[in-house]
């Protein structure tokens, strides 16, 4: 399984577009992957005939897991020869089956008697025996789902969330998140707990946001309004397109803008690269691009993973105000609420006016408070003054 991407941890064989035993060239379509941000053809990097492919369809399989065996155009092999590879390239070892001691519980007694037999020996892969002491999982009671039966990695993380979901099983429905949302979600976790967020807000005057997005052509939104703006703003303020990296700061030369996009299979962020060199109408042409293709699950690995600051807008939805969480090798992301009337102070008077709330969040590594208000004032006075 080849890595797609620098985040990609994870991915699943589609198709095969090669049978067993056919030859192939460079740069003919080999197979099919789809990892948690989009579904990619790989093609041949070198000549040969495939021997055997050794991964399921449609089944989650870590980077670097084999997934075919490859020989030279013409050369002669057995099944066996095929074989003897693998386990080689495995690293199969045995252990002896666990045989409970009289004092041990009863418990353990009977979950062994029931699931093996007297004296088998089973094979188990090392990281496998390294997860299942971590879990507490006796290796006697999994199903080894490798080949000739040997114990996998998959195998000791199905069987411990196999034990998790039966300890909650009767306190609600159990739903098995897909790979984009276990993606998001080990992301999403990593960023909260790694980077010292702070946020700052302010209340944006909306009037002429409205007055522009009337007078643009239909093809520009209000969102690519937005966007334009905060590409305005971070143009003036260079610093917060940066990630921080070992106690060094690096600061992109390009804005390459994520946005956020929320589809039925999960969280997207294509990017639109190099955005601060393009118009208003290209730069609403490639967000329209880029956002179909998040949803068409067609984004390529430059598409993805490559942002220097992040846009999310939930104001469409109806939410005023929101927290977000900055994006790993990022240092700002910005939350969009609605634009709608509300009481605006304006000559000593409150009247209602459009205007909806703006919030940064930083990582606090990176930018200090006062680039932080910079940033926003920079960004209020372009959401303001279009």
């Amino acid at each position: 399984m080849p890595s797609l991407g620098e985040t990609m941890e994870w991915g699943i064989l589609i198709h095969h577009l090669v049978e067993e035993g056919c030859s192939f060239s460079i740069g003919d379509d080999l197979y099919e992957v789809e990892n948690e941000k989009t579904t990619l053809v790989v093609e041949a990097m070198v000549e040969g005939t495939v021997a055997r492919w050794t991964a399921p369809l449609g089944k989650e399989l870590p980077v670097g897991t084999v997934i075919a065996v490859v020989v030279e155009p013409g050369a002669k092999f057995t099944p066996g020869e095929v074989d003897e590879l693998l386990a080689r390239e495995a690293g199969v070892e045995e252990e002896p089956e666990h045989n409970p001691k009289p004092n041990e519980e009863s418990n353990s007694l009977e979950r062994s008697s029931e699931s093996s037999s007297e004296g088998r020996r089973l094979r188990v892969m090392p990281k496998a025996r390294v997860r299942a002491g971590e879990l507490g999982i006796d290796l006697s009671t999994v199903t080894g789902t490798g080949r000739e039966g040997s114990i996998t990695l998959e195998d000791v993380e199905a069987s411990g969330a196999s034990r998790s979901a039966e300890d909650w099983s009767d306190r609600g429905e159990q739903v098995k998140l897909g790979l984009v949302h276990r993606t998001m979600a080990d992301r999403m976790a990593r960023s909260w707990a790694e980077i010292p967020h702070f946020t700052e807000s302010n209340l944006v005057d909306g009037t002429g946001l409205l007055a522009r997005n009337a007078s643009t052509a239909d093809e520009i939104s209000l969102n690519d309004l937005l966007v334009a703006a905060v590409v305005r703003a971070v143009v003036r303020t260079p610093r917060v397109n940066a990630s921080y990296r070992d106690d060094t700061l690096v600061v992109y030369d390009d804005v390459n803008l994520a946005i956020a996009v929320a589809t039925e299979e999960g969280l997207f962020a294509p990017v639109v690269k190099r955005a601060q060199e393009l118009e208003l109408e290209q730069l609403a042409e490639e967000v329209h691009r880029v956002t179909t293709a998040a949803h068409q699950r067609t984004l390529t690995p430059e598409e993805v993973d490559t942002g220097t600051i992040t846009v999310s807008n939930l104001g469409m939805y109806g939410v005023d105000f929101g927290t977000p969480i900055v994006t790993h090798r990022q240092s700002a992301v910005v939350f969009f609420g609605s634009l709608k009337e509300r009481p605006f102070a304006s000559d000593g008077l409150v009247v209602a006016r459009p205007s909806l709330y703006v919030t940064v969040a930083f990582d606090h590594r990176a930018i200090d408070g006062l680039l932080g208000a910079q940033f926003l004032g920079a960004l209020t006075e372009e959401l303001e003054e279009f």
